[in-house]
């Protein structure tokens, strides 16, 4: 090598030296070089949207048969009406059982103020009308029950297994008018002798595993779900399942058919609608004979595809970014996008779970599982994950309650870690706590019980007796009316002194107990509330800024507290 590079060097030396002159040994003059101009790059064709091919081909055939098509709707009493000129039609949606109109799309964009269950077009051009559904609003429950909450946030009333709270409803316990499409609920399992709780099940999946938690309240829930109580005997376990996503099927539709009778007499040409798709980069494609077409898919970030839809035909194992067609019929190709599936954690962190549903690897915030991912060396197909939840619980302060997708769900003891098996749809998980407790050496409050307990040595001196009975206050006698005093001659007025702002504590309670129906208040300084259970028949272990005022065996139904700071009041049921 090092030979090959001395005969190069030495090859170019003897050039620079003897091979750049002329006969005359004069250096030639270089020649000038000219920058080649670059041929213009031709400019691409816009890609247009479905609306505007449709308009573009209106008017380069003027007087032909324009088309109305309705994909899971009827017009004129059909799937597709024929029209030549400026029509007016009412569409009219055909919803499955359990479904409602959320808005209507036309050429696949979406139409403002359009959840009736009918849409009004007026048109001079080819469209595609169709509803898009969503579930309706309705929380179910399964080997449980639920009840509605009274005033106080006591539940109170007959037990149900199935509300719906699409439409404004009035609640039965406090009879309030409920309008902002949302429910708030008690659930406690429903557990025979000789049985007990393994765990949760929200809309299928995994979510609370804790046996302990028997009951819970949700609050604004603003979503269809069903909550199912997993009940084993006792000294056994349930099995806990990831749940197999349900298999596709095509089926024909209303649309379809129309589409195929009206092939057998269609003389010209016929055509594919692309609806969130481009196939060979346009919307709208003309053909005659079976044609063979490749489709793909116009994806907004943060979005993919769920599914493809082939005349509002869903069509099976259709996740992907791309879809072929064979068809000799006039037909509608849709793109059905959604979000992409992530896993978030506010104020928290995340561990995915192997198969034996023990964390593993490193701790995240954030995870996407639509595509495939690793668990511990072993590969997942996606779509689902099952992960481990532990709360970031700040110095000084206290988990209340967690908040799935924004609702907010109460347990009698929250647990600073669970796990959720088998997640099949975007969800946050974010912790909620409560005020730091102050540092002191003698609780800065009074307390009275309604009933003594056997203690023999109050916490911190804290004085525990028996609230006694108000003694009512002597009537006075009546005073003589004075004799009148000479006017005096008037003094100035002293300026009054201002009045001080007083100062105001923050009192938080957990899920078990309350104010009068409050959990969270502010009070004056030296303020006396009194704390009550939630379920008057219970005796309650309760705790004022993580110092507990009496022990396990010792319940009582309720306090009485002087509020000099800053308060958590907890209270966990004693039951026998």
């Amino acid at each position: 090598m090092k030979k090959t590079l001395t005969l190069l060097l030495a090859f170019l030396m003897l050039f620079s030296l003897f091979g750049c002159g002329n006969d005359d040994g004069v250096a030639p003059t270089p020649p000038v070089l000219e920058t080649p101009t670059p041929e213009p790059t031709p400019e691409e064709e816009p890609i247009l949207t479905l609306s505007e091919y449709l308009e573009l081909r209106k008017q380069e055939n003027p007087g032909a048969n324009e088309y109305l098509f309705a994909i899971n709707a009827e017009v004129d009493g059909g799937a597709m009406a024929v029209f030549t000129e400026e029509t007016a039609f009412t569409v009219t949606a055909a919803p499955a059982e359990g479904m409602l109109v959320d808005h209507w799309e036309v050429n696949g964009e979406a139409q403002p103020d359009s959840a009736a269950s009918t849409f009004s077009i007026t048109t001079d051009t080819t469209a595609i009308v169709e509803p898009i559904f969503r579930e309706e609003k309705a929380v179910s429950v399964i080997g449980a029950e639920m009840r509605f909450l009274d005033a106080e946030g006591k539940p109170a009333g007959d037990p149900f297994t199935e509300f719906v709270f699409e439409e404004a409803y009035t609640q039965p316990v406090t009879q309030q008018n409920i309008t902002d499409g949302t429910i708030t609920v008690s659930v406690s399992a429903v557990i025979p002798e000789d049985h007990g709780l393994s765990h949760w099940l929200m809309n299928g999946a995994v979510y609370l595993a804790d046996p302990a938690a028997e009951s819970f309240i949700v609050e604004n829930l603003d979503a269809p779900a069903v909550f199912e109580a997993v009940i084993v005997k006792e000294d056994e376990t349930a099995e806990i399942t990831v749940p197999a996503a349900s298999a596709e099927t095509a089926a024909e539709t209303p649309l379809s058919a129309a589409l195929e009778a009206a092939h057998e007499t269609n003389e010209a040409d016929e055509y594919i609608y692309g609806i969130n798709c481009r196939i060979d980069r346009q919307a709208l494609v003309a053909f005659s004979g079976q044609g063979k077409f490749m489709a793909a898919a116009v994806i907004p970030e943060g979005m993919t595809v769920d599914h493809w839809e082939v005349n509002g035909v869903v069509q099976p194992d259709s996740a992907k970014p791309t879809f072929e067609l064979i068809t000799e019929v006039t037909s509608i190709i849709k793109a059905v996008l959604r979000p992409e599936l992530k896993l978030t954690a506010v104020n928290a962190q995340m561990q995915l779970v192997d198969d034996s549903f023990n964390p593993v690897g490193s701790y995240f915030t954030e995870f996407a599982f639509d595509e495939a991912y690793d668990v511990d060396g072993k590969e997942h197909a996606g779509k689902t994950v099952s992960v481990e939840v532990t709360a970031i619980v700040p110095e000084g302060k206290v988990l209340s309650y967690w908040r799935i997708n924004d609702v907010p769900y109460y347990t009698d003891s929250p647990a600073g870690t669970f796990r959720a098996i088998g997640i099949d749809a975007s969800t946050k998980f974010e912790p909620m706590f409560g005020d730091p407790a102050p540092e002191v050496t003698d609780p800065p409050f009074g307390v009275e019980v309604e009933e003594t307990p056997e203690v023999t040595d109050p916490p911190f001196g804290i004085e525990v007796e028996e609230t006694p009975e108000p003694t009512p206050a002597p009537t006075p006698a009546p005073t003589p009316a004075p004799t009148p005093a000479p006017t005096p001659t008037p003094t100035p007025e002293p300026t009054p002194e201002p009045t001080p702002t007083p100062v105001m504590w923050h009192v938080t309670c957990n899920f078990n107990c309350s104010v009068d129906g409050s959990r969270d208040l502010y009070v004056e300084d030296g303020t006396q509330i009194y704390v009550s259970g939630n379920d008057a028949s219970y005796y309650y272990e309760w705790y004022v800024n993580g110092w507990a005022l009496n022990d396990w065996d010792n319940g009582w139904k309720g306090v009485t507290l002087t509020i000099t700071s800053d308060t958590l009041i907890q209270a966990y049921a004693i039951i026998n």
